[in-house]
């Protein structure tokens, strides 16, 4: 049942809040770290691998043991981009014939968070990724 919201605020949070909690299949070619370099004034994006079994689940690649929801890990970095807009990282990230992104959820999602990231980088505002 969706419960009753009084504003548009609350409406696009209520929404925004559910379909953050949907499953999502792990891009095989790999995940990104999106931040902002407020020095430079630039979007940083940093794609890093990932193996994924046959169930779905993110492992090591030398034991094929599950990798764990927080702390340190051992992926390999693959490539930094730097962009001063979000549409300027999209065009280097899905534009290109070998683009490091392999599912479209994915490269809708990076673009979500390209776009909160260049907003926080305008406004002086924090930035944190989803």
């Amino acid at each position: 049942m969706i419960r009753q919201v009084s504003s548009w605020q609350e409406r696009i949070d209520d929404i925004d809040n559910r379909l953050s909690n949907r499953h999502i299949s792990l891009d095989p070619s790999g995940y990104f770290l999106v931040a902002i370099d407020r020095e430079q004034g630039l979007l940083v994006v940093r794609h890093f691998s990932m193996t994924v079994n046959e169930r779905g689940l993110a492992v090591d690649p030398e034991t094929g043991k599950p990798l764990p929801a927080c702390g340190p890990l051992k992926n390999e970095l693959q490539a930094t981009y730097t962009a001063c807009t979000a549409k300027e990282m999209c065009v280097k990230l899905f534009e290109s014939t070998s683009s490091p992104v392999s599912q479209f959820c994915h490269a809708a999602y990076l673009g979500r968070e390209l776009q909160r990231a260049e907003w926080a980088l305008v406004n002086g505002s924090e930035y944190v990724q989803d």
